[in-house]
């Protein structure tokens, strides 16, 4: 008898622990954690160049240009324009423009492009990127003007992320 109170009271014991609940001391708590990817753009451009001689009746390229854009922000647009919106026209210091708007070359124009309106150099571009294949070129009609001429152009990179 005693070996089955015994067993009964090991049963009752082991049932007590495994079957009945188990107190547990619990607690959570919530927090925000911030990160930020800076979404930059930045851009050098080739300094002041000249043409050399612009000789009537002939067509005057310049050497290859670099603009460097950095920062990582994706796809960002390069272009470049004559500044002030005008035709694109080199002119003289009393207005007398050139007949022929300067040109560029490069990025993603493969051909000589008039700066009579804007030209988008590279489209869709991502991150830091070096664009060493930038051209100008200007075309000199027969019966231009004697004087010295000059255009002002400015690069742009936006951001269309």
């Amino acid at each position: 008898m005693r070996k089955i109170i015994s067993a009964m009271g090991l049963a009752l014991l082991l049932w007590c622990i495994l079957v009945s609940p188990v107190m547990v001391l619990a607690a959570t708590g919530d927090t925000s954690i911030y990160g930020q990817v800076p979404g930059d753009l930045s851009i050098s451009t080739p300094g002041t160049f000249s043409l050399e001689s612009l000789n009537p009746g002939t067509t005057v390229d310049s050497n290859a240009k670099t603009v460097t854009i950095g920062g990582n922000s994706s796809n960002w647009t390069l272009t470049v324009s004559e500044n002030g919106g005008g035709d694109g026209k080199m002119a003289r210091s009393d207005s007398h423009p050139l007949t022929n708007p300067l040109k560029v070359m490069g990025g993603d124009v493969k051909s000589y492009t008039s700066l009579a309106s804007p030209v988008t150099l590279q489209s869709a571009g991502n991150g830091a990127v070096t664009i060493s294949d930038i051209y100008f070129e200007q075309i000199v009609d027969a019966g231009e003007l004697a004087g010295t001429y000059s255009i002002t152009v400015v690069f742009t990179v936006t951001s269309g992320a």
